[in-house]
């Protein structure tokens, strides 16, 4: 009785081992292809940026928040053409790949909101300077997931949600970033420059 109890329990440790690596293996699955995705849309932006010696675009780039510190997984950074220091923030970029067809259907509205805290949190520093943010998806929610309207929900706080794998999406994405490009242009730096003195004269 006592060995077929000790195979018992064996088998269970077993099966327990195996589960939990089964497990593992999905987590590692998933984490991987959201790097891999990351890795996906910063090729694109850098494509876009160019040889563009006025800009950098960096990654996993640490910013403060209003209340905590926060990694970026991209963040385009422009020239000061007065100091020569790559400090004006043009675009953060929040990169999010969810899993279709979970079994938890509230996966979706989870991943949302953490990176809604997040990039609200970011978009109350206002030393930031009022850079353009952007939350880079793989797609939208899906039929029978926590059904809300995501798009309008960050356009409130001043995000532009973009379906990466949305091909006019995409293209609306490359304009705003060709858009941003031009304000690390040292010419538009000087006529901004130019403006704020008039406009301090004035008053």
């Amino acid at each position: 009785m006592t060995q077929v109890n000790d195979a018992e329990k064996g088998s269970e440790m077993n099966f327990k081992i195996s589960r939990e690596g089964f497990l593992n293996l999905i987590a590692q699955n998933d984490a991987q292809k959201g790097r891999n995705f990351q890795s996906e849309v910063r090729r694109f932006v850098k494509e876009i940026v160019g040889e563009n010696h006025n800009v950098e675009v960096r990654s996993e780039f640490p910013l403060q928040g209003l209340s905590a510190q926060w990694k970026l997984d991209i963040v385009v950074v422009g020239k000061l053409i007065f100091t020569g220091e790559f400090s004006t923030y043009l675009a953060i970029v929040s990169c999010k790949h969810v899993k279709e067809n979970p079994k938890n259907k509230a996966t979706y509205w989870t991943e949302m909101s953490r990176t809604y805290m997040e990039l609200n949190d970011l978009q109350l520093n206002s030393e930031l300077s009022k850079p353009k943010f952007f939350l880079v998806v793989n797609r939208h929610c899906m039929k029978g997931e926590v059904d809300k309207n995501y798009p309008a929900l960050f356009k409130n706080i001043g995000v532009e949600m973009i379906n990466f794998n949305d091909h006019e999406e995409r293209k609306t994405f490359a304009k705003h970033l060709q858009q941003l490009l031009s304000e690390a242009n040292p010419s538009e730096q000087i006529k901004k420059f130019e403006k704020a003195v008039k406009e301090t004269h004035k008053t």
